[in-house]
């Protein structure tokens, strides 16, 4: 049922593109019914591969369907706000910006690396070449063994700023040394990735870049072409195959790169489905409401309440991990959105933070639309990537999501004050 509703909701995203959304078919209400589409018929294809031994309960697909349906009446609804509240404005005054935005970037582009190389230098002091610890890197990262300063992780965070500037600069148009910085970004974010035997940083730099070039071509040009369409796919499996080396050098199995390739990354895109009805049946325990969705918050409170008074303002088990036993490749510790809103809330923190979710992603998509700014299309590429991302999470839980947020205010209003 949950994957016919994901499918009426692309049919009914797609009547409606040309009438909420001027035809761009880069927007909220495509991008997250298709999504959710997608991952829900691959997971419907597990009765052929039998890779997890729970299936959606049906009580946690209609949790599902009706979050689902709440998030595309937020999206439009945040579509037809905007729309009224929003004029039309020229973006000819961005021009006179565009040469300092490009400048800035390939700054970003150098710390980005800086850091990345800073990293890479911890972890290979600590424990030797890097490519043949990976797995003991991994440990070590988990257990708190291995660490990293924190203005080297600050430092590696301002590479999402870079990767944004250059996705949407590559947008407006194609710069040869903007696309080398963009490589140069997500070769650092690997490198991160695998000082700690992680991929997310990679996959997150990939499917930023993407996203905001996507976003910029379309809102620039009212339409995308097959090539651009064809050279975004093709940068996704390029980004798969890159974190699958981090994948398979980690293992430690007789399973070939291949096929990590296809079964560790069918598992990651849709073990977040049967592990949902884990988390309904056992919810998260509340110690303060919002503090699932909004962990990133929480821990900046955390960290200013030790500073000061060395003492956590908060009960212990506040930042817990908890693992959903759904498969037998081993603990599985994500889900989707839903398991969020719902561990905060339950049942109201679905029906609130879905309207809500969908509602701010409409609301800067049409922003962008509208006023054609280049903050403005970064800061809806970082809603559209909330939405996309949704499958594995809720973006707004990580710091990097508000630094990131944060950094483009701060570098619109840098740019701003220079050209003014």
């Amino acid at each position: 049922m949950t994957t016919a509703v994901a499918a009426a909701l692309l049919l009914a995203s797609l009547a409606l593109t040309p009438v909420l959304c001027r035809g761009v078919v880069v927007n909220p209400l495509v991008v997250f019914s298709g999504v959710w589409l997608i991952d829900l018929a691959l997971y419907d294809l597990d009765r052929v591969f039998g890779f997890f031994y729970v299936q959606l309960s049906e009580y946690a697909g209609l949790l599902l369907s009706l979050s689902l349906l709440l998030v595309f009446i937020g999206t439009a609804l945040g579509l037809i706000v905007a729309s009224d509240r929003i004029r039309e404005d020229s973006p000819e005054v961005e021009h006179d910006r565009l040469g300092g935005l490009v400048g800035l970037t390939y700054v970003l582009t150098v710390i980005a690396a800086i850091a990345a190389l800073w990293r890479y230098q911890t972890a290979v002091s600590a424990f030797g070449p890097l490519f043949e610890n990976i797995t003991r890197l991994r440990a070590a990262s988990f257990s708190g063994v291995l660490t990293f300063s924190a203005v080297s992780r600050v430092l590696s965070l301002l590479g999402y700023v870079a990767v944004l500037n250059c996705g949407v600069l590559l947008g407006y148009r194609w710069v040869p040394k903007l696309a080398a910085a963009a490589v140069v970004v997500v070769a650092a974010d690997f490198f991160n990735d695998a000082a700690v035997g992680m991929r997310g940083s990679t996959m997150n730099a990939i499917l930023l870049l993407v996203t905001a070039t996507l976003l910029a071509l379309a809102i620039k040009r009212q339409r995308l072409r097959i090539i651009h369409l064809v050279a975004a796919g093709g940068t996704m499996l390029a980004g798969i195959a890159l974190i699958t080396v981090i994948l398979y050098l980690r293992s430690g199995s007789p399973i070939s790169y291949w096929g990590r390739l296809v079964t560790d990354n069918y598992v990651y895109l849709v073990g977040t489905v049967p592990s949902l009805s884990v988390f309904v049946a056992n919810p998260w325990p509340v110690i303060a409401p919002g503090q699932y969705t909004f962990l990133a918050l929480f821990q900046v409170v955390d960290w200013l309440g030790q500073s000061v008074s060395g003492m956590s303002p908060f009960a212990p088990g506040m930042f817990a991990t908890y693992y959903a036993p759904v498969t037998t490749l081993g603990p599985f510790n994500a889900s989707g959105y839903l398991a969020y809103f719902y561990g905060d809330l339950r049942e109201p923190g679905v029906i609130v933070l879905s309207l809500v979710m969908g509602f701010a992603s409409g609301y800067a998509f049409m922003k962008a639309l509208r006023r054609k700014r280049i903050v403005d299309i970064q800061v809806a590429s970082l809603f559209l990537f909330l939405l996309i991302f949704s499958i594995r999470g809720v973006e707004t839980s990580g710091i990097w999501f508000w630094m990131t947020l944060l950094a483009i205010g701060f570098q619109h209003w840098a740019l701003r004050i220079r050209w003014r």
